[in-house]
């Protein structure tokens, strides 16, 4: 019986510890190119399927466009949306 429990109890454990969700990381470009961003000294890849995003203000409201990726360059803020080091969404900030 204890035994059951204590197989139950590690793969619970298991289970919770592997992190499948996103997160969002804001920073400065380091820099860019077709395959990576560099932001705060680390890496992150594009994937075939990422979306690049402006986010800009009118008014009191934000609002968001597709945009290029070529026109992201070194200096500019970026919001990406990450599960591990892959890229879902880049989204440029207006200043």
């Amino acid at each position: 019986m204890i035994k059951k429990y204590f197989i139950i109890l590690i793969a619970f454990v298991f289970i919770l510890g592997i992190d499948r969700g996103h997160r969002y990381l804001t920073g400065i470009v380091e820099s860019i190119d077709s395959t990576k961003i560099v932001l705060n000294e680390k890496e992150y890849y594009f994937t075939k399927n990422t979306r690049v995003l402006r986010r800009y203000k009118i008014g009191r409201a934000f609002h968001e466009t597709k945009h290029s990726l070529r026109s992201i360059r070194a200096g500019d803020k970026v919001t990406l949306k990450l599960i591990a080091n892959d890229i879902l969404e880049i989204v440029e900030e207006d200043n």
